[in-house]
C-alpha cells in the first residue's frame, strides 16, 4: 500500500476525533486479522504492508488529530496480544 493510500484511508472529514479513532481501530483490526490468513499469502502480505504504512509517524497523527499519542496507545493495546514480561 502506498503512503498516499494510507493518507486517503485515514482521512475522515467532518468526523469527531473519537469517530476517526474508532474507524482507525476497525481498519487496523481488520488488517491484523488478514495477516493471519495462511490460506491467502498474497492477501496477508498486502495487509502487512498496509499496517506498516499506517504505522508511519505522520500517518499515526491522522488516526485521531485531536489526540494522536493517546490514540496510538489505545489502538496498540486493543490490537496487540497480551504478553507477559518475565
Amino acid at each position: 500500500m502506498q503512503k498516499s493510500c494510507c493518507v486517503r484511508v485515514t482521512q475522515n472529514p467532518g468526523k469527531a476525533g473519537h469517530e476517526i479513532q474508532s474507524s482507525t481501530l476497525e481498519l487496523i483490526n481488520g488488517l491484523v486479522s488478514l495477516v493471519h490468513q495462511q490460506s491467502m499469502p498474497d492477501v496477508a502480505q498486502e495487509a502487512m504492508e498496509a499496517l506498516l504504512c499506517l504505522h508511519q509517524p505522520d500517518i499515526i497523527e491522522l488516526w485521531n488529530p485531536e489526540a494522536p499519542i493517546n490514540t496510538f496507545w489505545d489502538v496498540r493495546y486493543d490490537t496487540m496480544p497480551c504478553t507477559r514480561i518475565s
